[in-house]
């Protein structure tokens, strides 16, 4: 099980404040009870927390929410929440209880692999996608005149570092699908230049080709990741 935290807390030192507010506490409150293992991950202001029993998970939401309004802090009332999540909750026979949470700009969902193996698999969130075309697509505007390759360059480098972020295992199709949209916005922008009919589909492709990597994923599986770290 998973409580992710959202603070409504945003300042220059709030990695340093929470670390103090949240991070101790927490960690000693964890070794006071141990029951069940408790796994916590915070980045900036947010926080995903696993659980292994659900009594715990329902004692530290009620616990946090009483630490953090002794400093003037509060838990984010829609983007906190219990959810049934892990290879336990999926394969039992409540499967379509099982939750997705959203976590640094991807959507964390239990599914099986080709050869049938429970696995978490990450997307990019549907948000972060479209927050990430309409930065394209405002760069192709203010870019409206410039020559094609000063354009094709800037672009070959927004989706590199977009491919270099969310490229991790499992996530190809919504790589794919922002490739596809931004080749659209591309063409679109191109055929916007007041030269109406000059630029073809086919000729478009050269430059697509050329400028926009295809999509891959460039983080290693998590198995991989185990064998580099935990060599035999």
């Amino acid at each position: 099980m998973f409580s992710k935290i959202a603070k409504n807390y945003n300042t220059a030192y709030l990695n340093v404040y929470l670390h103090y507010v949240f991070d101790l506490w927490i960690h000693a409150e964890r070794q006071k009870r141990r029951n069940g293992d408790i796994i916590i991950v915070r980045y900036a202001d947010d926080t995903v927390i696993g659980f292994e029993k659900r009594e715990e998970a329902e004692y530290f939401r009620k616990a946090i929410e009483d630490r953090l309004a002794k400093f003037g802090l509060s838990v984010h009332p829609t983007k906190t929440k219990l959810i049934r999540f892990g290879k336990l909750a999926f394969t039992s026979l409540e499967r379509e209880k099982v939750g997705t949470f959203d976590f640094l700009g991807f959507t964390h969902y239990m599914s099986r692999t080709r050869k049938g193996a429970v696995v978490v698999k990450r997307k990019t969130r549907k948000k972060s996608l479209r927050n990430a075309l309409v930065e394209v697509k405002r760069g192709l505007w203010k870019r409206m005149h410039l020559p094609i390759w000063h354009t094709g360059l800037w672009l070959q480098t927004v989706v590199r570092g977009h491919m270099a972020y969310f490229g991790v295992p499992f996530n190809i199709r919504s790589l794919q699908k922002y490739e596809w949209e931004v080749k659209r916005a591309w063409l679109w922008s191109l055929r916007r230049r007041g030269q109406n009919g000059r630029m073809t589909q086919e000729r478009f492709l050269i430059y697509a080709s050329q400028f926009i990597p295809k999509p891959r994923i460039v983080h290693p599986y998590p198995e991989l990741r185990f064998a580099a770290t935990h060599p035999t």
